[in-house]
């Protein structure tokens, strides 16, 4: 388990993170009570997530808060489709796009339901505060992490953070948003 310093200091607890590739509930339990966890974050294949029920053995809660799914395409071999709306420009965010983006995220987020509104002990005005904070360090952040914005008509109407390994030649989508008045 690995120490969450941004999600620990937003809600004001001992927050922690792992991915397990196999699940063992002594040594789960072990890593929490080693590094006095409040949340455990943990992620896990779903053929074992029905496992985390074993924790209440030690008298732990565990939630099972959602399920995260992994699209992936060989963009060399992938014959991309015409855009259904051919109006929209796509262009990389830039410093001066920071006040748009967060009002946008705002909107996109605001009445969005996530695994972290699956855990009463997180505020949801944090969890909100949490999403501009990681679409914005998209924006700031070393050349592996990009923000792209869609414009239709001047106006910033969806955005998708994205960052990019250039030692795989792979590119992972990690937050997208669209306006609501634009979705569909």
């Amino acid at each position: 388990m690995n120490f969450a310093p941004l999600e620990s200091a937003r809600f004001g607890l001992n927050v922690f993170r792992a991915t397990l590739p196999e699940f063992d509930e002594k040594e789960i339990f072990s890593g929490i009570v080693a590094n006095n966890v409040d949340v455990a974050i943990l992620r896990t294949p779903a053929n074992i997530s029905q496992d985390l029920r074993h924790l209440r053995g030690f008298g732990l809660d565990p939630i099972h808060a959602d399920t995260l799914v992994y699209y992936s395409v060989e963009l060399g071999c992938w014959d991309p489709k015409p855009l259904r709306n051919p109006d929209l420009v796509f262009a990389l965010a830039e410093p001066c796009d920071v006040q748009t983006l967060d009002d946008l995220v705002e909107k996109v987020f605001r009445h969005y339901r996530s695994h972290y509104h699956a855990n009463p002990l997180f505020d949801p005005e944090k969890i909100l505060a949490g999403y501009k904070e990681w679409a914005l360090a998209h924006l700031r952040a070393d050349l592996s992490r990009k923000i792209w914005l869609v414009r239709r008509e001047n106006t910033i109407i969806a955005f998708a953070c994205c960052r990019f390994d250039d030692i795989t030649k792979t590119c992972e989508g990690v937050l997208y948003g669209v306006h609501p008045e634009h979705a569909g």
